[in-house]
C-alpha cells in the first residue's frame, strides 16, 4: 500500500481561513516547469482548484 502525503491546507489570500478543496483540473495553458508535471496524453498540467468558506474567493495550486 502507498502512502500519501497530504500537502498543507491551502489558505485564503484574502482573509486566510483554510479553504476547500473541491477538484483536480487540467489547466491546458499552464507551463510544467518540470517534464513529469504534464502528461503528453493530457496536453497541460494538473492544478487543485479551492474556494473560501468565508469570503469566495477561488484559487488553484499545481496537484500533488
Amino acid at each position: 500500500m502507498e502512502v500519501v502525503m497530504s500537502r498543507a491546507p491551502m489558505r485564503c489570500p484574502r482573509c486566510r481561513v483554510e479553504m476547500n478543496h473541491h477538484a483536480d483540473t487540467l489547466d491546458e495553458e499552464a507551463v510544467a516547469e518540470s517534464p513529469g508535471e504534464i502528461g503528453r496524453a493530457l496536453g497541460g498540467v494538473v492544478v487543485a482548484v479551492y474556494t473560501c468558506p468565508e469570503c469566495g474567493e477561488i484559487a488553484t495550486r499545481r496537484a500533488s
